[in-house]
């Protein structure tokens, strides 16, 4: 942890005058005087990315903490900290070292760990600090585009296309939550059936949020592009379509519900006061999702779960509904599952997917599933 830096001094004076009820006054800090918080009972932990080259990137995520520190500190029952800044290192490939091995140690000390800041290419990083110790990594990012291809530079592969591209690489799915179809070009959609990953338009996902649940419960990585909200949510010049505030931190607090999620990552930060704001928000509904969270693992005799069956073609499709959480998954046919990892025959999904099956349509949801597993 000799990579991240203490943050000013002006901020932990700031969250001093705070009221008792706030995070400010609650949170463990990284500061000169107290040195690196004592992590043993922290769940989840975050730290802001500084770059050499940017000095509005820097505005942005130190007046976040300002904004962040004041809000009220939830019924959460676990500690939170702020473990400082990581300073851009001189190349790239330095700062990537850096979040992979901040990223490895919060994810064995079983801590939810969040990275603020620079763009969204470090997400690569993000995987590697995983891949080491997670096999069938799931990541979702939350963005207006894929990226897959850099027409500006063709040679240039953007993080998804380099995991993909990796002899060895620990990638379970990716999925895109919130492209636009203006933003994609169509041999990108190609690559993206080729390869069984799932991707949902803004418009699918705007329309019932829920939608994405599922997607995000079965995440490790979350990476989302904050250029994915409209342009006058967050007050400047760029894409006029895009997530309002209201359903990013919708999407968040999803994230926080999740089990399996292990790092999140905000990128490409707009240089505004409402981006702070917004922010600052969007951290306090994943701790808030992270407190509420459920370890749910349907079973075939258990009375916590709602049973469904549904015949297709011959296959019985069960399906599972939690009387706790609501929240559905089901079971991939013994027929499709060329998978032996029986970790992976129970997929999250929505009710919308039972309904679909009941009027005798494969789920799309579960076809990609069973390709993937064939890949």
């Amino acid at each position: 942890m000799n990579f991240l830096s203490p943050i000013n001094e002006d901020l932990v004076e700031y969250s001093n005058k705070l009221s008792n009820q706030t995070i400010g006054k609650k949170v463990l800090i990284h500061s000169h005087k107290h040195g690196f918080p004592n992590l043993t009972k922290v769940k989840f932990a975050f730290f802001t990315f500084s770059s050499n080259y940017s000095k509005n990137q820097n505005f942005v995520t130190e007046n976040f903490r300002k904004l962040f520190y004041k809000l009220f500190y939830g019924n959460w029952d676990f500690a939170i900290a702020d473990i400082g800044v990581l300073q851009q290192g001189n190349k790239i490939e330095d700062s990537n070292a850096a979040i992979q091995e901040i990223v490895s140690e919060m994810n064995q000390r079983n801590i939810l760990c969040l990275m603020i800041g620079g763009k969204k290419e470090l997400s690569y990083a993000l995987y590697h600090g995983l891949k080491e110790k997670t096999q069938n990594i799931n990541i979702t990012s939350i963005d207006s585009e894929f990226n897959f291809i850099n027409y500006d530079n063709l040679k240039e592969l953007n993080f998804i296309s380099k995991i993909i591209n990796e002899t060895n690489n620990h990638l379970g799915n990716f999925s895109n939550i919130g492209y636009q179809s203006f933003y994609v070009s169509q041999e990108e959609i190609d690559l993206m059936n080729k390869l069984s990953f799932d991707y949902y338009r803004l418009g699918e996902i705007t329309k019932d949020i829920q939608e994405a649940e599922p997607v995000l419960r079965e995440s490790d990585i979350v990476s989302v592009n904050l250029c994915s909200v409209k342009s006058s949510e967050l007050n400047y010049d760029g894409n006029p379509n895009g997530f309002n505030s209201q359903q990013l931190c919708a999407l968040m607090r999803y994230a926080g519900l999740s089990y399996n999620l292990k790092i999140l990552g905000l990128f490409n930060i707009p240089n505004t006061k409402s981006s702070c704001q917004l922010i600052a928000q969007i951290v306090w509904y994943i701790i808030d999702g992270s407190c509420y969270k459920l370890l749910e693992t349907p079973k075939k005799k258990s009375n916590n779960f709602i049973k469904y069956m549904v015949t297709y073609q011959k296959n019985e499709i069960i399906f599972y509904k939690s009387k706790l959480s609501q929240r559905w998954w089901m079971q991939i046919p013994d027929s499709f599952d060329n998978n032996n990892n029986k970790e992976y025959s129970l997929l999250a999904c929505t009710e919308k997917d039972y309904r679909t099956a009941q009027v005798g349509q494969l789920p799309d949801r579960l076809l990609k599933s069973i390709k993937r597993s064939m890949h």
